[in-house]
């Protein structure tokens, strides 16, 4: 019993945690993302209004929050991957 009791604390954890970390990247996206897009479009010398996929496309680069949920779900696989104790 008390094993289990433990597991389903880690659950509730990381459930918290992947919440937690959810709502931030939803503030970093539209913060980050504005700024990291606007700095690129300068860098290349394109207009402000060039679409978002050419940008990124041109650079070989990812949005933010395509690499934020990439590295959530990574992080979360390998605390589900640890040994418990």
């Amino acid at each position: 019993m008390m094993v289990s009791n433990a597991k389903n604390s880690e659950h509730t954890n990381s459930s918290s945690l992947f919440l937690s970390l959810k709502s931030t990247s939803t503030f970093l996206k539209d913060g980050l993302e504005t700024f990291q897009l606007g700095y690129l479009k300068r860098i290349l010398g394109v207009r402000p209004c060039t679409p978002t996929l050419v940008v990124y496309g041109e650079l070989g680069k990812k949005p933010i929050q395509d690499r934020l949920e990439s590295n959530r779900l990574k992080y979360l696989q390998r605390m589900s991957n640890l040994p418990s104790h």
